[in-house]
């Protein structure tokens, strides 16, 4: 199994939205992901360095972010400025 940071937006039930990074999973087109937020660490036995885990978090910047409840990607408008779900991945 297959995973990646990626950010994911949050949908309070007042309406708010928040983004936070996650980790996403995948297998045969299929998409999990961590029920909680994750935050940047190194420890001293992990494969990576801390500045790769940071490296590996600003790549989830450059990618689409997901809804949380829907897993779905959503695609930002920028002639319009806003955001709008219309692209499953």
């Amino acid at each position: 199994m297959t995973w990646t940071y990626r950010v994911m937006r949050h949908t309070e039930d007042d309406g708010e939205t928040w983004d936070a990074i996650h980790e996403v999973y995948g297998e045969d087109g299929k998409r999990g992901w961590t029920s909680k937020p994750v935050y940047p660490a190194s420890y001293p036995d992990d494969e990576m360095t801390f500045s790769e885990t940071l490296a590996r978090y600003a790549k989830a910047l450059d990618k689409p972010t997901i809804d949380f409840k829907t897993g779905m990607e959503i695609e930002f408008d920028r002639q319009n400025k806003h955001d709008t779900e219309d692209k499953e991945h």
